[in-house]
């Protein structure tokens, strides 16, 4: 990681280890997935500034007076900080620009065992922290402050729902996990929330699915790319993230058209185990010149800045548009990358279903589904009730008696609906189990 993109912060957004039995249901915290974790961080991202909070896997079966013992001694930031906490990050050679990274930990305390631990909470106490958090990245005057925790703002319990976490982070961005992708239902799952304007992004696991995430901050600019690694020794792994112009679909407020129709040149930063020999766009035509990067001390043969003049004709000044790069490798295979950009602020739309997740009140959404599991109960065994009470026609009291059917669906179906029935007409069993639903 420091080696191919030396990030000045790396951001660790729970789920630190699995904490599941050899039976893949059962949940408690193991030691031994501890001392890895802690080996990984200290070795492979020796050096980097890793930042990381607890997720709902490493609360499991935590009593309230076991504290996080293995957080606070394995974490890299567990021995300085309990649960929430704020980080500086300055990069130097741009006039000291800083970023202020607040870690939002949402576990319940006590942790409970799978799956009883899928809501996260933040008792008043915690929700005071996080505002001091915030005040205290304005006093530090920060260019920039970042949001992070496992759980999306949607399975957060406070004391009021979850309207007060996400008006606490209105106008931000905060970057989570926790729903991985939904059974691969979620591939892209971020959402801004028309209330508050909080840009809310997902990602996917590394555990499972090897996902990552490179963002980066240029000219004011919040940009980022989610990338999958391939740990195939005979392929390149490629990471771009276009800088300028920005993806339209991740304008927030502090992105004002003015901001866009002042943008004079293409940036876009590439990272990549291989050497890059350069990078093109307009069917390879135009070659883009690699740039110094100050904040880095990188002279332009080693930066992974690419920048190119940006001339957008008339068309390309309303509405959508694509622009294809090419990443070429010393080893002669290419990599594309579509970008999208606009500069009348025109947006595409969010993925629907991934919005529907991240802006879904989860709390209700279970409640929800209790409730029709309930009805659906309750109301079959009541129609079933009635057609007894009812003594419908002869095919009725045929289908109680058995079907003659030779087709064995049939047969498993009838006899299934007729055992429901047989419930359903026994007073002392019915009554008991629509009385317990209704009450």
């Amino acid at each position: 990681m420091k080696k191919h993109v030396d990030p000045g912060a790396l951001v660790i957004t729970g789920d630190l280890t699995d904490s599941k039995g050899s039976d893949h249901f059962s949940s408690t915290l193991y030691k031994e997935e501890w001392v890895t974790y802690n080996k990984v961080i200290r070795g492979a991202c020796g050096g980097l500034n890793v930042l990381d909070v607890k997720g709902n896997h490493d609360a499991f079966n935590l009593a309230e007076d076991d504290g996080d013992k293995f957080f606070q001694s394995y974490s890299s930031r567990g021995q300085r900080h309990s649960r929430s906490y704020l980080e500086s990050v300055t990069f130097k050679g741009s006039g000291n620009r800083r970023l202020g990274l607040v870690a939002i930990d949402a576990t319940p305390v006590p942790g409970l065992k799978r799956p009883f631990n899928f809501f996260g909470s933040l008792a008043e106490n915690e929700l005071k922290r996080i505002r001091r958090l915030l005040k205290t990245s304005k006093t530090l005057h920060s260019d920039y402050t970042l949001y992070f925790g496992h759980y999306p703002t949607g399975t957060v319990l406070t004391s009021d729902g979850n309207s007060s976490l996400r008006e606490l982070l209105a106008g931000g961005v905060y970057l989570c996990g926790h729903l991985h992708n939904f059974l691969g239902l979620g591939e892209r799952m971020y959402t801004m929330h028309p209330d508050t304007n909080l840009l809310e992004l997902e990602l996917a696991d590394w555990k499972d699915h090897r996902k990552y995430r490179v963002l980066a901050f240029d000219q004011g600019f919040l940009s980022f790319n989610d990338v999958k690694f391939n740990p195939s020794e005979d392929s390149s792994n490629v990471a771009v993230v276009v800088t300028s112009p920005k993806d339209p679909l991740f304008l927030t407020n502090s992105d004002s058209l003015s901001k866009l129709k002042r943008i004079k040149e293409i940036r876009m930063l590439v990272f990549s185990d291989r050497d890059i020999a350069k990078v093109t766009f307009n069917d390879e035509k135009v070659v883009m010149k690699r740039t110094a990067m100050p904040t880095k001390n990188l002279t332009s043969d080693k930066s992974p800045l690419f920048t190119a003049p940006f001339n957008p004709t008339t068309e390309e000044s309303t509405g959508l548009h694509t622009i294809t790069f090419t990443v070429h490798l010393s080893d002669g295979t290419k990599h594309r990358h579509e970008h999208r950009f606009s500069l009348d602020g025109s947006q595409p739309h969010f993925d629907a279903f991934s919005t529907f997740l991240l802006l879904s009140d989860w709390l209700k959404v279970t409640e929800l589904i209790f409730v029709a599991a309930c009805i659906s109960v309750v109301g079959f065994l009541v129609a079933l009730r009635v057609l007894h009470e009812m003594r419908l026609n002869a095919a009725t009291q045929k289908m109680r008696e058995g079907s003659k059917t030779r087709s064995l669906v049939g047969r498993i179906v009838v006899s299934t609906v007729r055992k429901y029935w047989m419930l359903a007409a026994t007073d002392k069993l019915c009554f008991p189990i629509i009385g317990t639903y209704c009450n």
